[in-house]
């Protein structure tokens, strides 16, 4: 094993005790079913001494992934609404410490980190913007565990992210381009 893998899972076991014995010290966020797989809801958790969840319904994901390639952007249909999903997130907790974000795509932490602060400046006017690393979130993650618990269904999400939510986050103050991009309303 490469001696870097040594000391990312000391850092990640690092980082979840120390996480439990001093809270707020750092949060950590796990995915859980890709945006790409849209067969299946997404699940993104976040965890130190506060958890929050949210879930993106396949049903959405299909359709946001529509919108992108209606609007000629396919490929950024992934990154964006991983970031909007975090930007939501990140309003939602507040965190006033350092956030781990899981190395879900590699290579693209510049990217996703850029836009994260992007669509948590769209929404809100907030000046607590924490600081946002990225690193490999262990499956014995408080976060991990949270995402895999909503998953099976054991936990109910603290969030269902709707598509309306999601596309104020995507694209605030432009209209869905076309009408038929819309949820069925729960009866």
């Amino acid at each position: 094993m490469p001696p870097y893998l040594d000391y990312i899972k000391f850092l990640t076991l690092f980082l979840t005790i120390l996480s439990d014995i001093i809270p707020d010290v750092a949060f950590q966020i796990d995915q859980s079913g890709k945006i790409e797989q849209t067969s299946l809801d997404t699940i993104i958790a976040l965890s130190n001494s506060k958890k929050y969840c949210v879930v993106l319904k396949r049903r959405t994901k299909r359709l946001l992934q529509e919108e992108f390639r209606l609007r000629k952007k396919p490929r950024m249909f992934i990154f964006d609404t991983f970031c909007a999903l975090l930007a939501i997130i990140l309003l939602k907790v507040k965190p006033a410490s350092s956030v781990f974000i899981d190395k879900e795509y590699f290579g693209n932490e510049d990217l996703i980190k850029a836009r994260i602060l992007e669509f948590i400046n769209k929404l809100s006017k907030s000046d607590s913007i924490p600081e946002i690393e990225f690193i490999l979130v262990g499956k014995s993650s408080p976060a991990h565990l949270l995402a895999a618990k909503v998953g099976k269904k054991e936990v109910k999400p603290d969030k269902v992210v709707t598509l309306e939510e999601i596309s104020t986050a995507l694209w605030p103050k432009k209209r869905l381009s076309i009408p038929l991009l819309t949820e069925p309303r729960a009866t």
